[in-house]
């Protein structure tokens, strides 16, 4: 009985360190899969924020999709294209789809062969049947018959690999097809394309697509899983939300003060500044009087008291030399003088 319990206890523990031990995004993958979207974007959001390229494609189908919460497929096209840019391939598939059919963005071909050459350079065969698709088809790029056999081949070649039947059928087809309108020596060029891609990239491309694999069987499984979890999710975006609108006060209130701070310190110089005019002699545009027959006039308006011998006036500083307790202008002055 005892051994029993022991076991049992050491089955828990070792069940409780593998879950422990998987990673945040390993956790969130498996809550995706299995319909829990509450789980899956409590897990999600704060790495793909941390700039998770794999984080951000799963948050990006959901926003997409409306998995768990209301459609925001422009929200969703730009955790794709963070994650696209830093190279992972699921994502620059996703990206070149949502470009070619215009439903969530404007159709633009040019943008969905960029991101579909990137993803075929890294082995995802829907990617590469999709580009065999624009070549033939001369969407976005010259028609060319060689390089659509060539990628449509290669997408089969892959597809099978990876146990993708019924793209690898699909990819097949196309080959055939575009065969039927090249001439011998155009397919042996393009089967000589297919086969030099495949030595060029040998399995590092099949490994590329290892990783991305389980993840393009979660698209068939996501339109039935369960939305349950949609309004505990919104509530946390809310929250987010809030949160970052907070931080979005406090960095302007900070910006407010700061700007008042510059203010105050502007309005204090220009004060002093207009100080220092001030106590400036103010000079007057126009014919400066005689500085005697201005003396005496300031004398008669009493604007120079007894005993003064230097005045600031409109014309610049008056200096007058005489009797002290005459003042200026009167009949004992002896010389005045502009300074």
């Amino acid at each position: 009985m005892t051994m029993r319990l022991w076991g049992l206890v050491c089955a828990f523990i070792a069940f409780g360190s593998s879950w422990a031990l998987a990673g945040p995004n390993e956790r969130a993958i498996a809550a995706f899969r299995s319909g829990d979207y509450e789980t899956a974007y409590t897990l999600l959001e704060p790495a793909s924020r941390r700039r998770d390229a794999e984080a951000q494609y799963y948050l990006g189908r959901m926003l997409v999709e409306g998995l768990g919460m209301e459609r925001e497929p422009a929200e969703g096209i730009r955790y794709w294209r963070q994650s696209a840019q830093a190279g992972f391939a699921l994502s620059q598939v996703a990206l070149g789809d949502v470009f070619s059919d215009g439903k969530f963005a404007n159709q633009n071909y040019g943008e969905a062969l960029k991101w579909r050459q990137q993803a075929a350079d890294q082995g995802q065969p829907a990617a590469q049947y999709a580009l065999a698709g624009m070549y033939f088809g001369g969407q976005g790029v010259p028609q060319d018959y060689v390089k659509a056999h060539a990628w449509a081949n290669v997408s089969a070649a892959r597809a099978n690999q990876d146990n993708e039947t019924e793209l690898a059928g699909n990819a097949m087809a196309l080959r055939d097809k575009v065969a039927e309108l090249m001439s011998p020596a155009q397919v042996a060029d393009a089967q000589g394309l297919a086969r030099n891609w495949m030595a060029a990239t040998g399995k590092s491309a099949s490994q590329s697509a290892d990783g991305d694999r389980n993840a393009k069987n979660d698209a068939a499984d996501s339109g039935e899983a369960s939305r349950s979890g949609g309004s505990t999710i919104k509530a946390k975006r809310e929250d987010d939300a809030a949160r970052k609108a907070r931080e979005e006060a406090q960095a302007a209130k900070k910006r407010r003060a700061a700007q008042a701070e510059d203010e105050a310190r502007k309005k204090a110089a220009e004060k002093r500044d207009n100080s220092k005019k001030a106590a400036e002699p103010v000079r007057k545009s126009g014919n400066r009087p005689s500085a005697h027959a201005y003396s005496y006039q300031l004398w008669r308006e009493g604007n120079i008291p007894a005993g003064v011998v230097r005045a600031s006036t409109p014309w610049g500083t008056l200096v007058c030399r005489g009797h002290s307790n005459n003042g200026w202008g009167g009949p004992e002055v002896r010389y005045c003088r502009w300074k």
